[in-house]
């Protein structure tokens, strides 16, 4: 279903089954029914300049409160929101997800304003900004898994205090992280952009990639 500026609205209950639902809008989105399926769920920008808000009091043009996220209950097999090529700001606020999450931006900011609680499930945090973690990020159990990555393989990560990257991860974000994830990730095998790790002590299974770019172990690392 899409639109441009013009207002989507989404007024009865929409059953997907196995089949997949993308919503493409450039319109303050609204959802007054429940959308339940097994498929790929997304909610996307019509156009790369248009920013998105996840949560009640998140700023975005296309925005979804906590009430109309709520009406995506749980059996989606993933859920996307926004585009790798988006120039304008992602903005998520506090929610418990319960089911996997994919979260996009270009070179658009991507700020997690908000505490973000994923249980046993997968989150995805695709952008080329400086991602912003202003709130704590949690996963637990066998399937809680994060993984950090550029949306364009040239963009370069620095993990810790002082390491240079386009994704700059400080200490105190990299602690809102916690301590009960089964699986960080953070870069990919085909990553072209350079990778720089300062010292710090991990508390979770970490995979650090890159393909051709540079990867630099800069401090200690303890496991």
């Amino acid at each position: 279903l899409q639109t441009g500026t013009g207002l989507l609205s989404l007024n009865g209950a929409q059953t997907m089954g196995g089949n997949n639902l993308t919503l493409r809008t450039d319109s303050a989105i609204v959802i007054g029914g429940t959308l339940s399926g097994s498929g790929a769920f997304a909610l996307v920008q019509a156009s790369a300049g248009v920013s998105m808000g996840l949560g009640d009091g998140q700023a975005g043009t296309v925005h979804l409160d906590n009430t109309e996220m709520g009406y995506l209950p749980n059996g989606w097999a993933s859920r996307t929101f926004g585009r790798t090529d988006s120039t304008a700001a992602m903005n998520v606020g506090a929610f418990t997800w319960p089911d996997a999450v994919t979260l996009r931006t270009g070179s658009g900011q991507m700020n997690l304003n908000g505490v973000i609680s994923m249980g046993a499930n997968a989150l995805t945090i695709s952008t080329d900004s400086d991602l912003f973690i202003g709130a704590n990020v949690t996963g637990s159990g066998t399937g809680s898994a994060i993984t950090i990555v550029g949306s364009n393989a040239a963009t370069s990560i620095g993990v810790g205090d002082g390491q240079a990257g386009n994704i700059q991860l400080s200490n105190t974000e990299l602690s809102r992280l916690g301590t009960t994830w089964n699986s960080v990730v953070i870069g990919a095998i085909t990553m072209t952009g350079a990778m720089n790790v300062g010292g710090r002590t991990w508390s979770d299974p970490l995979t650090l990639r890159t393909g051709s770019g540079q990867m630099n172990i800069n401090g200690n690392i303890a496991m």
